[in-house]
Parts: structure tokens; C-alpha cells; sequence
């Protein structure tokens, strides 16, 4: 037994140690957060003073601005009064010139005064003998709002603001005009007063703009009309300058934006706040070692019984964890083996159930070329094709159960991921059969595409599956019924974002009227196993996987929903510049029915007895001669019974003894060129093949098409070098 306490020893104190730098962190931890919390909120409350202050700076200029316009063109009023009260056109003509200077005298800025008739200008002071004023038809300015203000002016009678203008000085002004009311025909019908802006500004101190401050005036039309290097503020505050007009707004805010100001004082903040944090957590720190030290010293000075004790507990304690860590172990690797055991038992289904459908759907496709030849015989007409729409519907099951298996190969990761270039358009179209024998009578399927859509880059399977979850959940959230909308378009050049970089792509929606999501819960609804359905409804992997097949194509989700108002799920791929990929056929007359071979041997070695009968049976209907094996020891036979004969090899990939690659590898010692296709239906197997040495080999997925089949056939008999 050891004479040093294990909390007095090396190991203890270090523990320890540790314990208290943690706690000291957390302190230090805490402390930060509440630095960053109060620094936001006294951001905030600052920003907030600021643009009080702002505002109250802003109101004696705002009020000397109204004031100054407001004098200058009520000189609009006099010339109005003086000539409604003149007697004569004559007198008006000799008495215009003392008026106009007089009411010009002592308002700086006014730069002219006018009457104007019938839209003409009639007098204008001050006169300018080689100038056209005189006589100008306003109504006739290619400047249209002017004639219009005008024609306002005299239907309205108030007084009409009409600019901002460009004088010939390069300077900004406005004319204020209104309506004379007189009975004489010949009198003059409305009075102009034109006052230059900047000299406004500088009656108003303005005319440099406002110390401190980005400023711009804007006119009714929210045009900037000055002062001299106005701008329109970033966040500005915007106050009302009264005008006869109506009210012309003041945007102001400070150089460098809100809350520059403030800087320094929360740098103080920070600085207080750091320094206030170290020291606590110091603190912190000092305080547990030293009651650490004084806890050791006590228990140093203990009997031999304590520690005896501390030994025991020492030991059950090192017990507890090892069994702690013992179970955990276990559990992991139960938990670990129970997922393996599910991957594995949803491939092992998925590979027989691809062996079967391959049965079902070649066939299925032979009984309807058969059936589609001889369509035309006049005695059986209507029995050939209702036994061919027949065994169309049974194809379009087995096809819907290929998708199904797609899915539980997806789920046991062991599906066959093929991206290629796709209509997206078309892509939608063909699964609109399948979605509505799917949703139910109470579901309305509305499909909207666009013409000439960019091509996207992914696994055709892939992409059904994406749609085939969003329509489930939709189809989930309308209970009571509705309408599914599925919808694709273009996106001509979207800006790069933190998810996306910049570019073309294709959107592909899916909506419904359903009952939505809270915000609480769409900020999780991309969470893998999170549901909002009831017990055995929902695993909470449809959208988890429809985010992770999303993105592994390099495109992105996004989720439109409120709660009670249905849901739109947005999906968007790159577009893709290749072409579209076409169904690869044989050449003329190479379909199930008819000879493309020339009478080559095809070995084919199967063990599900279904698929080999019928990749005999379709290469057998192109011509070719085949040579069926049950097993591979029964292939090795068949191959050494017609030595130099046999052209190509089609084998599965899994079979009972000897296995698709062993029987591959041994062929090729007997024949170094022969051609193998090999048949699978999961990547596992696939993946095994990438230790096939010596090239010429392909590889075809099940559930095949005969097309399919006979297309490899022939593109591997096409590199045969004897």
C-alpha cells in the first residue's frame, strides 16, 4: 500500500490543477459574455442618443431652410396682388420694373421675376435687352414637368413649386408660381418668382452642408436638390421642411455611419471588461489551488485508517469507471453492429428484390415488344391489347418498386450514384404518373415547368428520391386535402451568397396548402431524425436526405413556410453547360427482338435462374449464341468445354463458391483478352471490381433493360482483340 494520499500526490495536485485553470476559464468565459452583452446594448443605446441629438441639431437649420423659402417666394403674393390691382395692361407694363426690383431687393437668391400669359412669358425682370425671354412659351419646354406645373398652377389657383431646374450658371433653382385672378383679357394670368437654391442654403448656413454630417435635401419628387456635394445618407434621419408646395424632406446622418462615435467609448468598455475578467478568473484560479493546498495539508495529517479507505474508495472507484466505460463500449458496438445489421439486411433485401424486379421488368418488357408485334393480327385485336396495357401496368409497378428498393439502398449507403446531365423539366413531368397513384384522391397534383431550361448535373434516382420525399411530407401536411404544386425555372445570374458562389441555376419548388411550420420548428427541420409526425409515422430522414443529396450536387435548400399557411420547399441546382444525356440504343435493328450479333458465344454465369434465362433469352434475340452457368465453378466448366470460343463473359458479381471477380480473374488466365461485363446490384460490389486488373470490362446495374444489356454486349465485343 502506497504512503502518499492520492489527492497529495503528483497526479492529485495536477488534477487539481486542472480543475481550477477550468473553472477559471469558465469564469473568464462567463465574464466575456457579459462584456459582448453589455457592449451591444450600450452600442445600441448610444446610437439611439445620437440620433436624438442629431435631430434636435438638425431642427434650427431645418426651420431657417423653411423660413428662408418661404419669404422669398411669398414675393409670388405681391406681384399676384399688385396686378389684380393694376388698371391697365399699360400700367402693369410701366410699373413691373419698380415692383420686380423692389420685391427683389433684399431677398438674396431671388434671380428673377416674371408674369407670364397663356403659358408665354409676358415680362421678366431683370431685363435682358438681347435675350428671348420675353415671348418664351413655357408650355413649348422640352422639360414636360414645367408646362405641367404650370397648367397645375392655374387650375388649382395655390401656389405651385416647380423644379429643381439647371440655370445656364450651372447653379439649381425653382420657380414658385400662382394664379392671378383678374376679369381683363389682356392682363397677364400667372406670377413667377425663380429663386437659386444655393443662396438659399447659405441664408440657412447650409451651404456647405452641416459640420459633422452627410446631408441631401430631396424635392417631392425625391430628387436631391443640394446643398453643394449632397449625398444620400446610408440609415439617414429624415425630417419634414415645410414648403407651400408641400413638404420637402432633410436626410442627415454623421460621417462614418452610427455609432462611430460611440467607438471609443466601447473600446473603454472592452478594455474595462477584458481587464476586469482576467483579474476575476485570476482570482478564481488562486482561490482553488489555495484551497486545494490547505485541503491537502489536512488530509497529510490523517491516521492510517483514512488512508486505507481512500485506497478502497480509490480502487471501486477506478472499478465503476472501467465497467462505466466497459458498458458505454458495449452499448457502442451493439448500437454499431445493430445499424450494420440493418445496412446490410436493406441491401441483402435490395439485392435480391433488384434480382426479381430484373425478372419482372425484362420480362414484362419481352411479353410487350411480343405482344406490340402482333398487335396488328385482326382476331385478337382487343384481347392482345388489353394483355399488353396489362403488362404495361404490371412494368409501371415493378418500376415504382424499383425506386422503392433505390431507397433502401440509399438508406444502407450502397446505392449506384451515376450524376448526369438532366432536364429538369422533363425529370418532374415523368414522376407526375407516379405522385399521383401516390398522394390520393384528395390531393390535387399541379405541375408548372418552363421551356428550354438549363441542363442539371445529378443521379437521375437521386433526384426522384428528392422529389418523391417533399411530396410524402407534403402530402403529410394536408390531411384534410389540397394542392401540391410541383414548379421548375431559370435563374439567369444569381449573386454569390454564403451558401452558393455566383451563377446560373435551375429551381425546382415543391408547394403545398398544408399547415405549415412554427419558427421554432423550421429552424430544425433539416436536423436528421427530427419529426414532426406521430410515433411510426415518420423516421425525420426525408429532409435530412434531401439536404445531403442536395448538396453533394453542389446545390442548395431552402425552406418558405409559416405557420398555417402551407409550405414551399426550394431547391436549387447549377446549371449544367453539357448536353443532355440520350438514351444510349443499339444500332438499327438491335432492340430484344431483332439480330444485331454475328453469331458470337456470350458466356453468362448467374445464379438467380429468372435473370439468366432472361439475359439468354435477349441475347439469344440479338443474335448471339449463349452458353448459360448456374454457378462459377459451373462457368469455369462451360468455358473449358468450348475452349477459344466463348467472345465475352456476363456475370454477376455475387454467387454462391466462386464469385463473379474470382471467375473474371481466372478467365483472364486462360484468355487474356476476353471482354467481361459484370452485373450488380449495389455498389458494394461494385467497389470490389476496382481489383480487376487488365481493362475491357463494364459494369451494368440491376434492374437492366434489355436495350441496356445489348448495348454493353456490344460495345465489349466492339474492343475484342483476338
Amino acid at each position: 500500500m502506497s504512503e502518499t494520499s492520492p489527492l497529495t500526490s503528483p497526479s492529485g495536485r495536477i488534477h487539481a490543477s486542472r480543475g481550477a485553470m477550468l473553472s477559471a476559464l469558465a469564469t473568464l468565459v462567463v465574464l466575456m459574455v457579459l462584456t459582448a452583452a453589455s457592449a451591444r446594448w450600450l452600442r445600441l443605446r448610444l446610437m439611439r442618443d445620437e440620433r436624438a441629438a442629431v435631430t434636435l441639431r438638425l431642427v434650427p437649420y431645418v426651420n431657417a431652410l423653411s423660413i428662408a423659402v418661404n419669404r422669398r417666394v411669398a414675393r409670388v403674393t405681391g406681384l399676384k396682388a399688385f396686378v389684380e390691382s393694376a388698371a391697365s395692361a399699360k400700367e402693369i407694363q410701366r410699373e413691373f420694373p419698380v415692383l420686380a426690383a423692389g420685391l427683389q431687393e433684399g431677398a438674396t437668391g431671388v434671380r428673377a421675376i416674371q408674369l407670364v400669359k397663356g403659358g408665354i412669358i409676358w415680362a421678366n425682370h431683370p431685363a435682358m435687352p438681347n435675350s428671348r425671354i420675353v415671348g418664351y412659351n413655357l408650355t413649348k419646354d422640352p422639360r414636360s414637368f414645367i408646362a405641367a406645373d404650370i397648367v397645375r398652377a392655374l387650375r388649382t389657383g395655390a401656389m405651385t413649386i416647380t423644379g429643381p431646374i439647371l440655370m445656364s450658371n450651372g447653379q439649381l433653382a425653382i420657380y414658385a408660381e400662382q394664379r392671378i385672378n383678374s376679369m381683363h383679357g389682356d392682363f397677364p394670368d400667372l406670377a413667377v418668382v425663380m429663386l437659386e437654391f444655393n443662396a438659399v442654403f447659405e441664408v440657412a448656413s447650409m451651404a456647405k452642408g452641416i459640420p459633422g454630417l452627410d446631408i441631401g435635401l430631396l424635392d417631392r419628387s425625391g430628387h436631391i436638390v443640394g446643398p453643394e456635394r449632397a449625398t444620400r445618407p446610408v440609415d439617414p434621419i429624415t425630417i419634414d421642411v415645410s414648403i407651400p408646395d408641400g413638404d420637402w424632406q432633410l436626410l442627415a446622418a454623421p460621417h462614418g455611419g452610427w455609432g462611430a462615435a460611440a467607438a471609443s467609448a466601447l473600446n473603454g468598455l472592452w478594455a474595462a471588461g477584458i481587464l476586469i475578467a482576467v483579474l476575476l478568473a485570476a482570482f478564481v484560479y488562486l482561490t482553488l489551488e489555495r484551497q486545494h493546498g490547505l485541503s491537502s495539508a489536512v488530509r497529510e495529517r490523517t491516521v492510517e485508517l483514512e488512508r486505507t479507505n481512500q485506497e478502497l474508495r480509490r480502487e471501486v472507484h477506478e472499478r465503476v469507471i472501467a465497467e462505466t466505460v466497459l458498458r458505454k463500449h458495449e452499448e457502442s458496438q451493439l448500437h454499431r453492429q445493430k445499424m450494420e445489421a440493418v445496412g446490410t439486411l436493406a441491401g441483402g433485401i435490395a439485392h435480391d428484390f433488384n434480382n426479381i424486379l430484373t425478372a419482372i421488368l425484362g420480362f414484362g418488357r419481352l411479353a410487350e415488344e411480343q405482344l406490340a408485334e402482333r398487335s396488328g393480327v385482326p382476331l385478337a385485336d382487343e384481347d392482345l391489347n388489353r394483355v399488353r396495357n396489362d403488362v404495361l401496368e404490371m412494368i409501371k409497378a415493378a418500376e415504382h418498386a424499383t425506386i422503392l428498393t433505390n431507397q433502401l439502398l440509399s438508406f444502407s449507403r450502397r446505392q449506384m450514384v451515376k450524376p448526369e446531365a438532366l432536364d429538369a423539366a422533363e425529370a418532374v413531368r415523368s414522376v407526375g404518373a407516379l405522385f399521383r397513384g401516390i398522394l390520393g384522391e384528395r390531393v390535387e397534383l399541379v405541375i408548372q415547368t418552363e421551356p428550354d431550361l438549363p441542363l442539371v448535373f445529378i443521379d437521375k434516382s437521386q433526384l426522384t428520391q428528392v422529389l418523391l420525399n417533399l411530396a410524402l411530407n407534403a402530402r403529410d401536411a394536408m390531411p384534410d386535402g389540397g394542392t401540391l404544386t410541383i414548379a421548375t425555372r431559370g435563374l439567369p445570374a444569381m449573386a454569390a451568397d454564403d451558401d452558393l458562389p455566383a451563377g446560373h441555376y435551375v429551381e425546382i419548388s415543391v408547394g403545398d396548402t398544408g399547415v405549415g411550420m412554427a419558427p421554432e420548428l423550421k429552424v430544425r427541420a433539416f436536423e436528421p431524425f427530427f419529426t414532426t409526425k406521430g410515433l411510426g409515422k415518420g423516421t425525420g430522414l426525408g429532409l435530412s436526405t434531401v439536404y445531403g443529396i442536395v448538396s453533394r450536387a453542389h446545390g442548395r435548400v431552402q425552406l418558405d413556410t409559416a405557420e398555417g399557411a402551407g409550405t414551399r420547399v426550394r431547391v436549387f441546382f447549377p446549371a449544367h453547360a453539357g448536353e443532355a444525356v440520350q438514351p444510349t440504343l443499339p444500332p438499327a435493328g438491335a432492340g430484344a427482338g431483332a439480330g444485331t450479333g454475328a453469331g458470337e458465344t456470350i458466356l453468362v454465369a448467374e445464379d438467380e435462374s429468372s435473370v439468366g434465362d432472361l439475359a439468354s433469352r435477349i441475347l439469344r434475340r440479338a443474335g448471339y449464341t449463349v452458353l448459360l452457368a448456374p454457378s462459377g465453378a459451373a462457368a469455369l466448366a462451360l468455358f473449358e468445354a468450348h475452349p477459344y470460343t466463348v467472345d465475352l463473359l456476363i456475370t454477376d458479381c455475387v454467387m454462391p463458391g466462386i464469385s463473379g471477380l474470382e471467375l473474371a480473374q481466372q478467365l483472364r488466365l486462360r484468355d487474356a483478352s476476353l471482354p467481361v461485363l459484370f452485373m450488380s446490384g449495389y455498389t458494394d460490389q461494385l467497389a470490389e471490381l476496382k481489383q480487376f486488373q487488365g481493362g475491357h470490362c463494364a459494369e451494368l446495374a440491376k434492374p437492366f433493360t434489355s436495350e441496356a444489356l445489348v448495348q454493353c454486349a456490344i460495345e465489349l465485343l466492339s474492343q475484342r482483340v483476338r
